[in-house]
């Protein structure tokens, strides 16, 4: 009986280790202030409202930052709502990925909207 309870207790610890990394990911609301595109197809864009919950450790660049890869249709979609946004001053809310796949310093957009 006790192994049985040591084997559920362990498997408990696996997984809400394997669910705290989304509990690192960042989350901003601001207003975009730049939006720049890089040679290799990566957009990045500040927001003008740090600080920002949960910056994940490989987010070493500008606090400000985000990141994410503009040559994909999914990427395409996000520059679109990003440069709607920053040509009409409305607010954004952008949730991180708590990884920085696109761009080494950068935490990537996981998911974002207007308010």
């Amino acid at each position: 009986m006790l192994r049985r309870a040591r084997g559920g207790l362990a498997a408990f610890l696996i997984a809400i280790a394997c669910l705290s990394g989304a509990a690192h990911a960042s989350t901003a609301t601001g207003k975009i202030n730049r939006v720049y595109v890089m040679g290799n197809g990566v957009a990045m864009f500040h927001l003008d409202h740090p600080p920002r919950t949960g910056l994940p450790a490989c987010a070493t660049g500008l606090p400000t930052r985000w990141a994410f890869n503009a040559a994909t249709p999914e990427g395409q979609a996000k520059l679109s709502l990003v440069l709607t946004a920053y040509s009409s001053g409305r607010e954004m809310v952008v949730h991180g990925l708590d990884a920085c796949p696109d761009w080494g310093d950068t935490e990537s957009v996981n998911f974002m909207y207007t308010l």
